[in-house]
């Protein structure tokens, strides 16, 4: 996500709340001007989202957000939490998706990092434009959809080519 920051200009992200305690990340991603959401209170996560649309739509900051939340480490992308769409939708700005591949470098057993190469790939841009919020569910499915197909191809490259 780093690496990619910088050609995005002016760029923020969403996360949970919980993540402003993790020491010494937390102070660094609240310095960043992130927006942190209360992952239990969905009114009040909807009214921060809401609210910072505006300014960063006029502001011309992208908003950096992950659909399913918390990636899981069981190898699928999971459903997508409507948030970002809803902000997407009432905006009428277009949805970029960027796809991760499998955290094979993460070791979940003795909980530490390894060394390891993170694929991230790019999807071309969802137009939101004629869209109403009676067309959310379809825009979420169309856009998991890509996002599967694109993150199975990822990992069955970097996979195969391990194997090779």
């Amino acid at each position: 996500m780093f690496h990619l920051w910088p050609s995005l200009r002016s760029a923020t992200a969403v996360a949970k709340k919980e993540l402003v305690y993790f020491v010494p990340f937390g102070p660094c991603l609240y310095a960043s001007r992130l927006l942190f959401i209360p992952r239990s209170q969905s009114e009040k996560s909807k009214k921060i989202l809401n609210d910072a649309v505006e300014i960063f739509k006029k502001e011309n900051t992208h908003i950096w957000l992950f659909p399913e939340g918390t990636r899981r480490s069981d190898g699928q992308i999971h459903e997508f939490k409507k948030g970002g769409f809803h902000m997407a939708l009432s905006a009428h700005l277009p949805i970029l998706p960027i796809v991760y591949g499998a955290y094979d470098f993460i070791n979940h057993k003795e909980k530490r990092f390894d060394s390891g190469k993170q694929v991230i790939n790019i999807l071309p841009p969802i137009s939101t434009k004629g869209k109403s919020i009676e067309d959310l569910d379809a825009l979420i499915k169309e856009t998991r959809s890509k996002m599967i197909e694109n993150y199975n191809e990822i990992n069955n490259k970097k996979f195969n080519s391990v194997k090779s």
